[in-house]
């Protein structure tokens, strides 16, 4: 069940949807927020996936693709920092902004995104 919901989420081919059109383009930033946008429509179904009992699978699922989508735009200037240290940092990092979403929900996706950005040193976007 994650997995479907993921292949869609992280697609590469964005299209235009009923809640949001990032079709035209392809920038991480547009990606984190198309997949901001379906957590957010989805909301009430993935509280569930994210109860106690869920959350290990979903997390799991959820940080494989992030990895993924975060590797190909990684910006390591720092000789003195291992690339899967950053990389498992982000991944966490945007994991953990999902479940803070999740309590805090009055911010957009596009707000979301934006704090995940600011924070993020290593990303090209």
């Amino acid at each position: 069940m994650c997995q479907e919901i993921f292949d869609h989420v992280f697609s590469h081919d964005l299209i235009r949807e009923t809640t949001h059109d990032f079709s035209h383009s392809g920038s991480l930033e547009a990606v984190l927020t198309h997949i901001l946008y379906h957590l957010r429509d989805d909301r009430s179904y993935l509280k569930g996936l994210l109860s106690d009992q869920n959350d290990s699978i979903f997390m799991k699922y959820l940080k494989d693709d992030l990895r993924l989508l975060l590797e190909k735009n990684l910006q390591i200037s720092d000789p003195e920092v291992p690339q899967e240290y950053v990389l498992d940092h982000m991944v966490s990092d945007f994991a953990e902004t999902i479940s803070w979403w999740m309590k805090n929900d009055r911010y957009t996706p596009e707000q979301i995104c934006s704090f995940y950005l600011k924070t993020t040193p290593y990303l090209e976007h």
